[in-house]
């Protein structure tokens, strides 16, 4: 677990805490949903740079692309 202390001007806190924001439960809900429209964010942008010919390419089989996870997920190329 780790602690997070910051200030915020006195008229948002009051904002987000007349609106239940600041329980710990709601802060962390509102992290995890930033956290998941920044990935998706990236993601965006990295299939946008993805030359045209890859993007049509057919799909990976699906043993080949678990052999790909298991291989990072271990630390080393598949």
């Amino acid at each position: 677990m780790t602690t997070v202390v910051f200030d915020l001007p006195d008229d948002i806190a009051e904002q987000a805490r007349r609106e239940g924001l600041l329980s710990e439960e709601t802060f962390c809900a509102l992290l995890e949903a930033a956290t998941r429209v920044a990935a998706l964010s990236r993601l965006k942008e990295m299939w946008a740079a993805t030359p045209a010919d890859l993007q049509d390419a057919p799909p990976l089989p699906a043993e080949t692309l678990q052999a790909i996870i298991r291989a990072a997920r271990a630390g080393h190329p598949a």
